[in-house]
């Protein structure tokens, strides 16, 4: 049986993705034999960007912590 993945878990991971390709995707977009195209690299990360939005928005409010003092 998998084992179940939380949403907040799932975000972390595209955070961790998105920060990964945006300091990967310039290297790789440069050159005259590009190994990504410089507009396929940027509709990547908008995609990763709007799926992280989405999915912040569906995660429940975290309350606030009380001040002790």
């Amino acid at each position: 049986m998998a084992k179940q993945i939380t949403l907040e878990q799932e975000i972390k991971e595209l955070e961790r993705e998105l920060s990964m390709r945006r300091s990967v995707y310039p290297e790789w977009s440069k050159g005259p034999k590009p190994r990504l195209k410089p507009d396929t690299a940027d509709h990547r990360i908008a995609c990763l960007e709007s799926t992280l939005a989405r999915l912040k928005r569906m995660a429940p409010a975290k309350p606030e912590q009380a001040s002790i003092f």
